[in-house]
């Protein structure tokens, strides 16, 4: 367990397998908004937003365990990646007295909403921003690999399995300018 410091800006929570999150925290009143990392987490992308949410809410960001600042210790699945930002959201609604917001983008989208649904009392709400601009019917007849089922049903197979290494994949895929460093 672990608790948020709301008078710093950085803290970390640990959790049962000794696994460290790392939390950053903005603003000093109001209620909690918590944004559910995602996998390709950028905190500039959400910069102005937080500094205008900071000025009457708490707002808290955290790292994925294996991203960032918090310790790089399996395991990467779904269902883990949710225990852990039920965590922080536990840590945060007890700082500020009242459920927090949940703010999903992208693939966190289902980790607040499995937060939200399994506990109430820490999540007032979950809004689930983004989705896949496309489909596979969108795509038939192209030369496009997203338009072969065969390759959707490996990549969703794989995504079952192994979330994070999937979500590696696609964006070692599509960013071959990134560094490993940039990647992790």
């Amino acid at each position: 367990a672990g608790r948020i410091s709301y008078g710093s800006q950085m803290a970390e929570l640990t959790r049962p397998d000794g696994t460290r999150i790392h939390y950053e925290v903005q603003g000093e009143g109001g209620p909690a908004v918590v944004l559910a990392s995602y996998w390709s987490w950028s905190p500039g992308v959400w910069a102005e937003l937080f500094s205008d949410l900071a000025s009457d809410h708490r707002v808290v960001t955290y790292h994925l365990r294996g991203t960032g600042d918090s310790t790089r210790k399996g395991p990467y699945d779904m269902e883990t990646d949710a225990d852990d930002l039920e965590a922080v959201v536990e840590a945060a609604a007890e700082e500020v007295g009242r459920s927090a917001l949940l703010i999903g983008v992208a693939d966190s989208a289902n980790r607040a909403t499995r937060v939200a649904r399994r506990r109430p009392d820490l999540a007032s709400a979950a809004v689930s921003v983004g989705a896949a601009p496309f489909s596979l019917q969108m795509l038939e007849g192209s030369e496009a690999m997203l338009s072969s089922e065969s390759v959707v049903g490996a990549f969703v197979e794989m995504l079952e399995h192994n979330h994070r290494g999937a979500m590696r994949v696609l964006l070692e895929a599509t960013n071959p300018q990134m560094k490993d460093t940039e990647l992790r």
